[in-house]
């Protein structure tokens, strides 16, 4: 009689943990990984707006969206947007990083990456690395990023976030389209322009005279745009901003 009221009570207290575990809140680092989180996706997606400079000089505000599927830890690139050497090479980086980070395992996965821009036929560099890896560790988390945030800035192998060129005229462009949070690499909230102060003919050919003038981009983006501009040094900074 005695052990069937000790079982009685402890088939009790089961249930009572069981009904109680069942209710609680499951919380999520957003640096968590699907592997460490006991579930699989056939398919995680996530898009983020980035920023670049065209040829001519003028900034211009794209859309990048990144696949991760089921495969054999292929690197692909939608052809819609050419993509050249440098960008390659720094998405290879960034998986490599959100790996690091996540601890995903992506060599049973395929990520694909695309680039919807009205501006441009073809991109190249590094300075995407920082937004790759961001919208990476957003897919695998299930986020969504912002439309009104952007990222600029290489990405290194540490996770920390490398400097880039033409800052002005991409914050500029952002700030046209609508963005309200630029996040960029540390140390470059400064940056000298050039304005052009008067034009002269010589020999048949105009030539533009301009003055270099320094620019603070945290207070030229607030009082002209509203937009904030934040300066990170690492990838785990960013997060904080954009997930």
């Amino acid at each position: 009689m005695y052990k069937k009221k000790i079982t009685s009570a402890i088939l009790i207290i089961a249930i009572l943990v069981i009904s109680i575990m069942s209710v609680m809140p499951v919380f999520i680092s957003p640096l968590a990984s699907p592997s460490a989180l006991s579930f699989s996706k056939s398919s995680m997606n996530a898009s983020i707006k980035i920023v670049g400079v065209t040829e001519d000089g003028e900034g211009m505000v794209s859309t990048l969206t990144v696949d991760i599927k089921p495969g054999s830890g292929r690197i692909l690139t939608d052809t819609n947007v050419l993509t050249g050497f440098y960008t390659q090479y720094s998405l290879k980086k960034a998986v490599q990083v959100t790996s690091n980070i996540t601890k995903f395992d992506f060599s049973s996965h395929d990520v694909i990456f695309s680039v919807h821009s009205e501006n441009a036929e073809a991109i190249d560099g590094e300075s995407a690395g920082a937004a790759i890896t961001l919208a990476l560790i957003a897919a695998i988390n299930g986020y969504d990023i912002p439309d009104d945030i952007t990222i600029t800035g290489t990405i290194n192998d540490d996770g920390t976030i490398g400097q880039v060129g033409g800052l002005f005229e991409k914050a500029d462009a952002a700030a046209k389209s609508g963005i309200k949070l630029f996040l960029l690499p540390e140390s470059q909230s400064n940056v000298v322009i050039y304005k052009p102060i008067y034009i002269i003919d010589c020999f048949g050919r105009s030539i533009t005279i301009v003055k270099p003038t320094d620019v603070n981009l945290v207070e030229y983006m607030d009082k002209n745009y509203d937009m904030s501009v934040i300066e990170v040094g690492t990838i785990e900074d960013a997060i904080h901003y954009i997930l």
